[in-house]
């Protein structure tokens, strides 16, 4: 789940909860943080912006086992700047929506680019 600032996993029972921010060591404890999917079953995406703005920032992944962060260039062949000013991240089992300010960027789990919208388009991803 999203917080305004944070963000926080829940067992799937709901009886338990586990707070992102101590899993991350710094610049992460800076500015903000916000969780927007699931890559795996132990894998988070997440934005994170060191002013404090809320759920727009570069995408991070985070591995929940080993508690490793690695930019979002680490599982889609990139360049590093290109993951600034994410808004939100749609995953399915073959594909992965990129929404930013200006654009939408659809991409093969393998990280092939397939296709760029303006940001007027509105999408949504469903498996």
């Amino acid at each position: 789940m999203a917080f305004e600032i944070s963000g926080a996993i829940t067992s799937a029972r709901g009886d338990t909860l586990h707070l992102l921010d101590p899993q991350l060591s710094k610049p992460f404890e800076e500015g903000t943080l916000s969780p927007i999917a699931w890559l795996s079953d132990s894998e988070v995406l997440f934005v994170w912006n060191p002013k404090p703005v809320s759920g727009i920032g570069k995408l991070f992944r985070l591995n929940l086992t080993s508690s490793q962060v690695s930019s979002a260039a680490s599982f889609l062949p990139i360049p590093e700047g290109a993951f600034n000013d994410v808004l939100g991240v749609d995953v399915t089992s073959r594909y992965i929506l990129i929404q930013y300010e200006g654009r939408s960027e659809l991409f093969r789990r393998s990280g092939e680019l397939l296709q760029t919208w303006s940001a007027s388009a509105r999408l949504r991803l469903f498996d």
